[in-house]
């Protein structure tokens, strides 16, 4: 049975890429041209789903985010992913 932790380490998972080349680009916003790796991907994911525990949102909660196309948007969603994904 594959778990959260399995998910988190593969090479798919921003976490795994995150330990496999953290230096790596993860995604350019455009026009912008900001560049995210993988490790501030991962670092900022995780950031967001403690912040989704400590005001109480609970796995099925609806999350909606109104914000301009900025880079801080796949960082929000990939927090909501870690927060909402099944635990072991």
């Amino acid at each position: 049975m594959s778990t959260d932790k399995d998910a988190k380490r593969s090479p798919t998972h921003p976490s795994g890429h995150a330990a496999l080349t953290p230096d790596a680009i993860a995604y350019v916003m455009e026009p912008s041209g900001i560049a995210v790796t993988y490790a501030e991907l991962d670092r900022d994911s995780n950031r967001a789903a403690h912040l989704f525990r400590k005001i109480g949102l609970k796995a099925g909660d609806g999350v909606v985010f109104v914000l301009e196309n900025n880079v801080e948007f796949f960082k929000l969603v990939w927090g909501c992913l870690l927060y909402t994904s099944p635990s072991p």
